[in-house]
């Protein structure tokens, strides 16, 4: 991922799968269209994540979706996540 973000899904045992070439791939085809537990973009600053957002046009994950996976992130690896969701 670079500084100026890619995006993400979760699949549907937690496993996170990374992209930073949406022209080239989308978030659909990370899993052929199967089900996942939250989709949407990432902003990455020296190998940290520092914004997470459930903006995808496929998936269309809720607020509660971005939820789950930041308090998930945050329980299991300590990574701190703050914004409106």
């Amino acid at each position: 991922i670079n500084t100026d973000g890619g995006f993400f899904v979760f699949d549907c045992l937690n496993k996170m799968y990374l992209g930073s070439e949406p022209a080239v791939l989308n978030h659909s085809q990370f899993l052929g269209g199967a089900s996942v537990l939250l989709a949407g973009e990432v902003f990455v600053k020296d190998g940290v994540i520092k914004v997470m957002n459930n903006r995808s046009g496929h998936y269309q994950p809720t607020a509660g979706h971005l939820r789950n996976a930041r308090d998930f992130l945050a329980s299991l690896y300590g990574i701190q996540l703050f914004g409106p969701y």
